[in-house]
């Protein structure tokens, strides 16, 4: 079959269905080959959520274990679909972790439906929605057992139905984002971070001391009422056992070796360029995270901690080669750049690249009013839904007729393929 019929035969069936057909694939050799806690955040924090519910029948205390800070959706959605914790813990692990695949594909449906909607050729769907399904981090946060996976796909969600919701009204719809969006707060507390950037997207007109206009009121009443329906949680269930609306694990303080206000002030880590170096830094010995204190540690470098944990997260891997996950960290980049050159293009790259701003701003205010922020608050998965516009930037670059397109397109191609690889052949978990 020649390249074109592949082609051919890749836009009939659609861009969405192909990229479902081959991230299913990928899923299925990623899963077979990792074990359960790997690549995961806090595994047995999680576990122990469920494991309290399944045994006391009832919902825990904030600080009754090591993640029962979080809201409760994930964990019961988990003992009611998977009720064998108690009997045949491997298998309701192994059920959860294939619930989160599941988040997954409907992610990169949604994902795939919105670009659609929006009138994006096919092929310009397809790389973009390649490229980002197949990032080694996407796998990760839809592979494990971690409360990532639901409020990634309950905010990307929220998102396009807010913006249906701008350029239509619908009861239907309306209602439909009320119980996404509750169910996303009632999943974890980072869906503040989104809700709250698109109710700042919303308002904007505020700043210019001018009321919002009828199609954005209507949206912002919907998210208002959504964080209504959340507030009986935060009084009852955090206000009044720890008298902090939004209790974590870091109060007390996780160790210097976390920390990323150990030796310096948390803006200096902010307002550091990503590739700033002092005289005698290892920080670029390596291409990882390391949330860790050790000299190639990232941890007090915003910028460059976040974009490596859009990539390959806070691990360190044996396979694939150190080589590899440079050529992957430097092509990645310039993807990412070549995506930032489109923010002044259209009216809807300029609304993607607001959305991305504010979700770094909010990431950035969530840091700087923490106790003891520690290295893995800034980790991408706190802004995974925020993909959606990157999406939206890869797909306008990929649309205009330009030397520079095709040369993006290769890369995409190229990333993919890279990507990929790294899935199949992904070995290690350290840090």
């Amino acid at each position: 079959m020649a390249f074109q019929d592949i082609k051919n035969l890749f836009f009939k069936l659609g861009s969405k269905e192909v990229v479902l057909l081959i991230w299913t694939i990928l899923a299925i050799i990623y899963f077979s080959h990792t074990l359960p806690g790997e690549h995961n955040h806090d595994y047995g924090g999680h576990l122990e959520y469920s494991q309290i519910i399944a045994s006391k029948k009832t919902l825990p205390k904030p600080h009754d274990g090591w993640q029962t800070y979080h809201p409760p959706l994930y964990y019961l959605i988990n003992n009611f679909l998977a009720p064998s914790i108690l009997t045949n813990k491997a298998q309701h692990i192994d059920f959860v972790r294939i619930f989160s695949l599941i988040y997954g594909f409907i992610t990169i449906w949604i994902m795939g439906w919105f670009l659609e909607k929006l009138n994006i050729s096919s092929f310009q769907r397809l790389l973009p929605l390649l490229y980002i399904c197949t990032l080694p981090k996407f796998m990760m946060i839809f592979s494990t057992y971690n409360n990532d996976s639901l409020v990634t796909m309950l905010l990307v969600a929220s998102i396009v139905l807010s913006y249906k919701l701008y350029l239509e009204w619908n009861k239907n719809l309306a209602i439909l984002l009320l119980l996404v969006s509750t169910a996303a707060l009632y999943t974890k507390y980072s869906a503040v971070i989104c809700l709250g950037v698109l109710i700042l997207i919303c308002g904007k007109d505020l700043i210019k001391l001018r009321l919002p206009g009828h199609a954005e009121r209507k949206v912002l009443a919907v998210l208002f009422s959504s964080f209504m329906l959340f507030a009986p949680w935060v009084y009852f269930h955090n206000y009044k056992e720890t008298h902090k609306l939004f209790p974590n694990n870091t109060e007390h303080g996780l160790g210097s070796d976390l920390a990323i206000d150990d030796d310096r002030p948390v803006i200096d880590t902010i307002i550091r360029l990503p590739f700033s170096l002092s005289s005698g830094s290892h920080e670029w010995d390596d291409p990882w995270a390391h949330g860790y204190s050790k000299p190639e540690s990232k941890k007090h470098n915003y910028w460059a901690f976040c974009f490596i944990t859009s990539l390959f997260s806070e691990n360190v891997y044996e396979k694939p080669g150190i080589d590899l996950v440079w050529l992957m960290f430097w092509l990645n980049l310039v993807i990412v750049l070549l995506g930032l050159s489109r923010i002044k293009k259209t009216s809807l790259t300029k609304l993607a690249a607001l959305f991305i701003g504010l979700a770094h701003f909010a990431h950035i205010i969530l840091l700087l009013t923490m106790e003891h922020p520690a290295a893995c608050t800034m980790d991408f998965r706190y802004l995974s839904w925020s993909w959606i516009a990157w999406a939206l930037l890869y797909s306008d670059l990929l649309s205009e007729k330009s030397e520079l397109s095709r040369v993006f397109s290769k890369l995409l191609i190229v990333a993919v393929i890279l990507h990929s690889y790294t899935l199949i052949v992904l070995f290690g978990n350290g840090t």
